[in-house]
C-alpha cells in the first residue's frame, strides 16, 4: 500500500468523523438506528476512496480529496433530510471549507490546471444553481432551498466533468423512490419528499462506477 493509499484512507476517516460529529451532536438521544447508519456511512465512503485509490489510478490526490469531502458531507445529509426534510446550513459552510481546502492541497501538488480547475468548478457551481433554481420556481415543492445550496456545494466540489453522471443518476432515483412512494400510497403528489437520500446515493455510485 503507497503512501497516498494511506492518507487518502485516513483523510476519508477524518472527513467522515466530521460530517458524524455534525450530525449527532444536536441529537438528544443517539439511538441505535442512527449509530448503525453512521457506521454504514463511513463504510460506503471508505469503498468509494479505495476504489478511488486502488483502481482510478489517473485521478490526482486533490481530486480524490474533493470527491470523497463531497460524499462525507452528503451522508449526513441523507439521514438529516429523509428524517427531517431539511438541509442544515453547517454542511453547506463544510462543503465550502473543503473546497477551499482543496485548492490549497492542489497548490501543493504542483497541479498545472488550478486556475482551469476553479473555473470548472465555479461554471458547474453557476449552471447547478440556476438549474435548481428554475426548477423551484417553475414546479412548486419539487426542490427546497437546502437542495439549491447542496448543488452549489456538488458543483464546486465535482466540477463540470463529474456533476454530469451524478445529477443523472440522482434524478433516476429520485423518480423511481417517488414512484415507489406514490404507489404504496406512503406519500401523496402534494408530499414532501427527500432528494437529499437519491442524490447522495447517485453521487456515491457515479464515483464507483466511473472515477468521474
Amino acid at each position: 500500500m503507497k503512501t497516498n493509499d494511506i492518507l487518502m484512507i485516513l483523510i476519508s476517516i477524518i472527513l467522515c468523523g466530521v460530517s458524524i460529529y455534525i450530525l449527532i451532536r444536536n441529537k438528544e438521544k443517539k439511538s441505535k438506528k442512527l449509530i448503525v447508519y453512521c457506521i454504514i456511512g463511513m463504510f460506503l465512503v471508505m469503498i468509494d476512496a479505495c476504489m478511488l485509490q486502488f483502481f482510478y489510478h489517473d485521478n490526482a490526490i486533490y481530486k480524490n480529496y474533493r470527491m470523497i469531502a463531497l460524499l462525507s458531507i452528503m451522508a449526513s445529509v441523507a439521514y438529516v433530510d429523509f428524517t427531517e426534510l431539511r438541509i442544515p446550513n453547517e454542511y453547506i459552510i463544510t462543503g465550502l471549507v473543503y473546497w477551499v481546502l482543496s485548492i490549497f492541497v492542489e497548490l501543493i501538488c504542483g497541479s498545472q490546471f488550478i486556475v482551469a480547475n476553479i473555473i470548472s468548478s465555479l461554471i458547474a457551481a453557476a449552471a447547478l444553481f440556476i438549474a435548481s433554481l428554475l426548477c423551484k420556481i417553475c414546479i412548486r415543492g419539487a426542490i427546497g432551498a437546502g437542495d439549491i445550496k447542496l448543488f452549489v456545494v456538488m458543483g464546486l466540489l465535482l466540477g463540470l466533468d463529474g456533476i454530469w453522471s451524478a445529477i443523472f443518476l440522482s434524478l433516476v432515483l429520485s423518480f423511481i423512490t417517488a414512484i415507489y412512494f406514490l404507489i404504496t400510497k406512503r406519500k401523496g403528489k402534494k408530499d414532501a419528499m427527500a432528494f437529499g437520500p437519491a442524490l447522495a446515493i447517485g453521487t456515491w455510485l457515479s464515483i464507483f462506477l466511473t472515477g468521474m
